[in-house]
């Protein structure tokens, strides 16, 4: 029979392994930079990398690596695993300066979500030699936020959106919108299926979280649209919602 110190000890672990799941809430986060373009010695060749690290520096996923033969350029990439074995790559070197954009489902290599705290967002990529690496700080913390930073010399529209998964039916999670701009006449467009979501609306918010501005039009069943000629250049998030307020948030770039 169990003494009460074998009781207490398994409370406090239930306890402990509640606050675990508590705190490490489970999110979606995305993230989209735009390196500065510099004069290249490698024809325009481009090495890429982009990447998660905690407070300590240690690399916990690594969302983009596109290297080839200049692989040893990316610094700070190399240095995140102290110089141990790496991820693999996600692809050969880019022929041109990208413009990033992804989304991470915040688990680890372990596949475990990450608990809450500060976390860093780091792009470093190479054209001539030396490494350009700039990192940008994000919490992680219950509820959705958008993290906005001013562009440098090396990287612009740089954003952090990180949101909360919408509790609703199953039937409305496996029919997700599709949402893209058509290039040259910023015309937002957003596919759905009709016999899913029904009464669809968007909203345009800039880096900043305020709301902006947009014309809709008239596309017809599944289909909504959205002039956003008069917005400046950028990065904007589109929060798409129907009447069941199943609610998806997706990230466009306006140039």
């Amino acid at each position: 029979m169990p003494n009460k110190y074998t009781i207490l000890r398994s409370i406090t672990l239930s306890f402990f392994f509640l606050f675990l799941r508590i705190t490490a809430t489970a999110q979606t986060i995305s993230f989209t930079a735009t390196p500065v373009n510099y004069t290249s010695v490698y024809g325009g060749r481009t090495v890429f990398a982009a990447w998660i690290t905690d407070a300590n520096g240690t690399n916990l996923k690594t969302l983009d690596c596109h290297a080839s033969i200049y692989i040893s350029y990316l610094y700070y990439w190399k240095s995140s695993f102290n110089w141990g074995p790496v991820d693999a790559t996600t692809g050969a070197t880019y022929v041109s300066v990208p413009s990033f954009s992804s989304s991470w489902d915040m688990k680890g290599r372990d596949g475990k979500v990450i608990a809450d705290g500060k976390y860093y967002f780091n792009v470093e990529y190479c054209q001539s030699g030396s490494s350009r690496y700039t990192q940008y700080e994000f919490t992680k913390s219950s509820g959705s936020r958008t993290f906005s930073f001013p562009n440098s010399g090396y990287f612009n529209n740089v954003l952090v959106s990180v949101s909360m998964p919408s509790a609703v039916n199953s039937t409305t999670v496996n029919v997700p919108y599709n949402c893209y701009v058509v290039p040259g006449d910023k015309l937002l467009k957003i596919d759905f299926d009709p016999n899913v979501h029904n009464q669809v609306k968007a909203f345009v918010y800039d880096a900043k979280g305020m709301q902006q501005q947009a014309t809709g039009l008239n596309a017809g069943d599944g289909h909504l649209e959205l002039n956003l000629a008069t917005l400046i250049n950028g990065v904007y998030v589109v929060k798409i919602m129907d009447e069941k307020h199943y609610t998806e948030t997706h990230k466009v770039l306006l140039h």
